[in-house]
């Protein structure tokens, strides 16, 4: 008994001894471990001082978040006092009820996990078992990712988990002696990985929700709290399953439930939060104006390098968002109109820029971003690509004209001959001023302009507005009035901008101010210099006649709320592949293409004006509310006229026909119109020396222009045109010589005295009819008397009187008076010295009235006044008198 009993206690003391070296060894082995573990852990500190990469983030002027750049970790930080409660009691609730009470860690949850772990494994169980704490999963999330890359996450070995949990242990333990919970609560929030390259909450709810974190509600706070858990499976947006997420929303909202007083939350809030319904953004990249993010990169990289992406920079651009999605809207209206008409025209781009300032408001590259064919490459930006922009560029060669002292009124004959093209409509409109040639787009009249300025100053133009490529134009390209070399959209619509900033502006831009990450201000464009291009003298000129203000046509394309308040130029090019509007008024600058992004041709017979002039009319129509059209003011300097058609020229004399309005700028070449209204012998084509043949027995009566055209190398086809294609107006001046004498027609000469036909007795030299003169201005008067061998009227009359008669009221004022004998008299009167302006004359405009001149011819005998004509023919005898 003796010997069993000694034998059963040296097992147990042997057992005993061994289970003591076993624990003690283990205690050893594990105080070193941790020891060693602890000595190798990252320092806490490292939170803090980790270099986070944040994305650097576009927004437009207001605010407005267009994209953010980042390379593999979408993050934008926030502060926990700017996280709601939602999110806050979401998260704790369901991922760490005890948060702020532990100290890092829950043993009694780790150990629990590890068993259910254990077990699955035996089990061979795909199933795991979290546990850890919140500041736990910040840690593995961080310093121990950094630390020992993917082992932090280690779950497939069993031994080597419970490794990477007691570095977990350890590491929060640390950190929770470092940090406030406030503190660890809030670089958990900005560091947890929420799917794809989403990282931290602000980011998360962003990118699938499309909002703020403090704005999220109730339920959508508990919806991306759920996403923790397995982001890449519960996350409709990444998995396309819609159903998951409501599982986890509905635990996280009870869990929440469990303690509502707690998070101060109540039963109707969470009762809500379950009945509403979710919507989450699309899967296509959160991107706004898209062709504008990929325009300012090249920028952006040049500046802060190709990692800026990760530098947390806050870039404001120029953009108006508001203006960019009405930019898009429209345009893709235009296109889905122009593709139901069968018109072929699948593409196009819209610039929008701010006048003066020149600032980029939007940029609408194609119709659709996302879509790929041929005729629409969404990624491609149409306003980049070199076009030919046909006849929208003709406002720079008018331009060029009027620099040079020309203006509105010049004559720009469309006749042919006269240039070596053609007219789109393949007709000829005949003479007509710059005015009527530009709002009517004749090639022809652009390329005399171009002829009389100089091909070469037509291309300073376009360089000094900023269109690159003008050094490479060959001398083979000559019609480069017509649009007949590329530019793109970006360089013609600042250049255009010229316009509407009334010849001051400053360069082009797209960003406005750059701050780091912690506001600090890199850059700063809010206000950029002013380049004086014309003076406002010339661009109103431009603005007169691209706005319309010279015509009596109230195109509706040019209309908003039934006024004329939009200018502009059209043009169709190349057979036709491109469609070019450019349409602005004082605050707002558009430039709009159609077509298709290979060149395809468009359907024949289509141009600017069935297409892309009414879809930035409509943009402009829209944008009114943003965007006040407003017209331009008049400068002092700039005079409106009444033009003769037929030769460019201020209207003078009675026999200016067809006139319109103009303004010229003073000291301009515009010069008075000195037409005169002459008799030609019928029988020799002459002008006759003596005003005694100036019958209609002796001639016939002609408008002579005496018209200089300004390009005098044109002056016989010009001349030719007047002389074939008006019966009665030539410009050519015929010999001086008289007409034969016809039979029977009684004729002496006695010395130098002037001969005398029997029915011709007396002629006004000056002023001709319907000739204007200022109120203060000498109007020379110059009277004839013609006397003949039968019946002279000397035998009768002894005096002759000249008046004039203003009608309104009917008083007449002599002005000349004299024997009534043969011979001129000449003399000038003055209508200040002899009548007051206001009330005398037949008002015919603001700005003059019409008096008439008289002849009474006084008897002999009794003194009676017989009333005489004045003129040819009977005409009255009229002049026009300008207001003071």
């Amino acid at each position: 008994m003796l010997i069993k009993r000694l034998k059963k206690k040296s097992i147990f003391l042997f057992f005993l001894i061994a289970f003591l070296v076993i624990l003690i060894s283990t205690s050893i082995y594990v105080f070193f471990y941790i020891r060693d573990v602890d000595a190798n852990l990252p320092n806490p500190s490292e939170l803090t001082k980790r270099n986070v990469p944040e994305s650097t983030i576009i927004y437009d002027r207001n605010g407005i978040e267009l994209y953010r750049f980042f390379s593999k970790e979408n993050r934008e930080l926030v502060k926990i006092k700017d996280v709601p409660n939602y999110v806050k009691s979401s998260l704790i609730a369901s991922e760490d009820a005890e948060y702020y009470s532990h100290e890092g860690y829950n043993l009694e949850s780790t150990i629990k996990c590890f068993g259910i772990s254990l077990i699955n494994k035996v089990l061979k169980k795909n199933a795991s078992c979290g546990g850890s704490t919140l500041t736990q999963q910040l840690v593995r999330n961080t310093i121990l990712l950094d630390a020992y890359g993917a082992s932090a996450f280690e779950r497939t070995d069993f031994l080597k988990s419970i490794d990477r949990k007691v570095k977990e242990i350890i590491s929060a333990y640390r950190v929770e002696t470092k940090y406030s919970k406030d503190e660890i609560l809030q670089m958990y929030i900005n560091e947890v990985p929420l799917g794809s390259v989403n990282y931290g909450l602000q980011t998360a709810s962003k990118a699938y929700f499309g909002k703020e974190l403090k704005d999220l509600t109730l339920s959508e706070s508990a919806t991306l709290i759920g996403f923790i858990q397995s982001p890449s499976s519960i996350n409709p947006v990444i998995s396309g399953n819609y159903e998951k997420y409501k599982v986890r929303r509905e635990y996280v909202l009870n869990q929440i439930l469990k303690n509502k007083e707690k998070y101060n939350i109540t039963q109707d809030e969470i009762t809500s939060a379950r009945e509403e319904v979710i919507t989450f953004k699309s899967k296509q990249f959160p991107i706004k104006a898209p062709h504008f993010i990929a325009y300012i990169k090249p920028d952006i990289e040049s500046k802060y390098g190709i990692d800026f992406s990760t530098k947390g920079l806050r870039i404001f651009t120029t953009i108006d968002y508001s203006l960019q999605k009405i930019s898009e809207e429209k345009l893709k209206t235009a296109v889905d109109n122009a593709i139901k008409d069968q018109l072929y025209v699948f593409n196009g781009g819209v610039l929008a820029l701010s006048p003066i300032s020149n600032q980029i408001l939007a940029m609408v590259g194609s119709s659709d971003f996302w879509r790929s064919t041929n005729e629409v490459s969404g990624n491609i930006n149409t306003l980049e690509k070199k076009l030919n922009m046909a006849s929208s560029v003709k406002p720079y060669t008018y331009l060029t004209a009027i620099e040079k002292g020309y203006g509105p009124w010049l004559l720009t004959p469309d006749i042919a001959g006269i240039e070596d093209t053609t007219n789109a409509d393949r007709k000829y409109l005949g003479l007509m001023s710059a005015n009527k040639a530009l709002v009517l787009s004749r090639n022809v009249s652009a390329m005399y302009v171009q002829d009389l300025v100089g091909r070469s100053e037509v291309l300073k133009t376009y360089k000094k507005l900023g269109i690159s490529g003008t050094d490479q134009i060959t001398d083979d390209i000559q019609l480069v009035s017509l649009g007949d070399f590329p530019m793109s959209m970006i360089e013609h619509t600042s250049a255009f901008n010229v316009f509407p900033s009334e010849g001051n502006k400053s360069p082009l831009s797209s960003i406005i101010t750059v701050t780091d990450i912690n506001g600090t201000i890199l850059e700063d464009h809010s206000t950029s210099p002013l380049i004086e291009y014309y003076s406002n003298n010339d661009i109103y000129q431009m603005n007169w006649m691209l706005c319309r203000d010279g015509t009596t046509e109230d195109d509706a394309l040019y209309m908003i709320d039934g006024k004329k308040v939009l200018c502009g130029k059209t043009g169709t090019a190349e057979h036709p592949r491109n469609l070019t509007t450019m349409m602005y008024h004082k605050n707002l600058m558009l430039g709009v293409w159609m077509g298709n992004t290979d060149g395809t041709v468009i359907s024949n017979n289509v141009y600017s004006t069935y297409v892309s002039t009414p879809l930035a009319k409509s943009i402009m129509e829209e944008a009114k509310k943003l965007y006040i059209p407003e017209k331009f003011t008049k400068p002092d300097s700039i005079l409106t006229a009444k033009l003769c058609s037929d030769t460019g020229n201020l209207k003078g004399g009675s026999f200016c026909k067809d006139t319109e309005d103009t303004i010229y700028k003073v000291g301009s070449k515009i010069t008075k119109d000195t037409r005169e209204y002459v008799g030609i012998c019928k029988n020799t084509g002459t002008i006759p020396s003596s005003g005694i043949f100036l019958t209609t027995k002796y001639v016939n009566y002609f408008n002579k222009l005496n018209k200089k055209l300004e390009l005098t190398s044109k002056q016989a086809i010009y001349d030719n045109y007047v002389k074939n294609n008006y019966a009665t107006t030539i410009n050519t001046s015929p010999e001086i010589k008289d007409c034969p004498i016809q039979t029977g027609d009684v004729m002496y000469s006695q010395g130098n005295d002037i001969s005398g036909i029997v029915n011709l007795y007396n002629t006004l030299n000056s002023p001709a009819v319907n000739s204007t003169y200022g109120y203060n201005e000498n109007i020379p008067l110059s009277f004839t008397i013609f006397q003949n061998g039968v019946n002279n009227f000397s035998d009768k009359y002894d005096k002759y009187r000249i008046v004039i008669d203003g009608a309104i009221p009917a008083k007449e004022i002599t002005i000349q008076e004299g024997p009534y004998v043969a011979g001129t008299t000449k003399s000038y009167f003055k209508p200040s010295d002899l009548f007051e302006y206001i009330n005398y004359g037949t008002p015919m405009a603001p700005e003059s009235q019409n008096i008439y001149l008289k002849l009474y011819l006084i008897e002999k005998s009794t003194g009676k006044l017989n009333s005489v004509s004045l003129s040819i023919d009977s005409i009255p005898y009229l002049i026009n008198i300008r207001k003071p």
